[in-house]
């Protein structure tokens, strides 16, 4: 009982105080900006938030669910579909791991909620200096996911992947046949932490698979982070 009520002021204090939820509504990221503009004339689509940490903050689909679009967020971490279950009610949010498979993994971490944690050794050595906590996780792939929605066949109007290096591994996840994303946005950290960007972007696997697969890069912040590609 206290241990819940402890939690719901947790909710409420991250959200209405820490976040300054009725201030910071209309605060749009560059990806929103890029995304507005796409997505403009689309008043009802359907989005698919992999790794979506936070319903407001830093969020790709937030201004799409306020526009009247509702989706299915995912993310590992309990206290981030907690608040999303409080702010986004319309949405589907699946506390989960997603990769193409059902192995067990070990997922490195400092803090339980944070945007950096991830699969990734290498990776969690760079955010971390090498000081993390493990845990062991059974994934699952984004298709059993959403074959158990009443999205099951849907096609993804919008697809945000962000899971610090495991991309590919989401993308190999989903059966582009049947729900063929229009619009994809992710990170590409190889890109960002390289010094030739463009041509470190174009030999990284996540390109090379969604070029693959007759997407186009469209768009790349200034820091090579974040890329949004269309069909």
């Amino acid at each position: 009982m206290i241990k819940n009520i402890l939690n719901k002021i947790r909710i409420l204090h991250n959200i209405f105080i820490k976040n300054n939820f009725f201030f910071k509504q209309n605060n749009y990221s560059l990806e929103d900006k890029v995304l507005n503009k796409i997505f403009k004339n689309t008043k009802k689509g359907f989005y698919v938030d992999v790794g979506c940490n936070h319903p407001t903050r830093g969020n790709n689909t937030f201004f799409l669910y306020k526009m009247g679009w509702d989706g299915i967020n995912i993310d590992i971490n309990k206290f981030s579909i907690d608040l999303f279950n409080l702010i986004r009610p319309r949405d589907i949010n699946v506390r989960s791991l997603i990769l193409d498979n059902n192995k067990l993994v070990k997922f490195y971490y400092q803090k339980e909620f944070s945007v950096l944690n991830t699969t990734n050794k290498n990776i969690a050595n760079k955010h971390f200096n090498a000081v993390y906590k493990t845990k062991i996780i059974k994934p699952k792939t984004l298709n059993q996911v959403l074959d158990k929605s009443k999205y099951k066949n849907k096609q993804i109007n919008f697809l945000n992947i962000d899971v610090e290096g495991a991309e590919l591994k989401v993308l190999k996840s989903i059966n582009f046949k049947v729900y063929k994303p229009k619009i994809i946005c992710l990170e590409i950290l190889s890109a960002h932490y390289s010094k030739n960007k463009i041509n470190n972007l174009k030999k990284n696997s996540v390109y090379k698979y969604l070029v693959k697969k007759k997407y186009k890069k469209i768009w790349s912040c200034k820091y090579f982070r974040n890329h949004i590609f269309a069909r």
